[in-house]
């Protein structure tokens, strides 16, 4: 049987790259809001903290084989 690709269903495949920029922006903002503005809300640190899970995520997939 022939497995489906990412791309097979490219409403969820665009839907699921854009979620994965939106948390990889959020951390890049966050990291700007605390270092440049001296941001200190709980939300900016939260929102920050799951961007870099986000990124760590994406990195892993593609960095480690399986």
């Amino acid at each position: 049987m022939d497995r489906p690709s990412f791309f097979s269903d490219p409403l969820h495949a665009i839907l699921l790259i854009l979620a994965g920029l939106s948390g990889a922006s959020s951390f890049i903002i966050g990291l700007i809001a605390v270092i440049k503005y001296k941001e200190r809300a709980i939300p900016v640190f939260l929102t920050t903290l799951l961007g870099l899970f986000v990124i760590l995520f994406g990195l892993g997939e593609i960095l480690s084989p399986h």
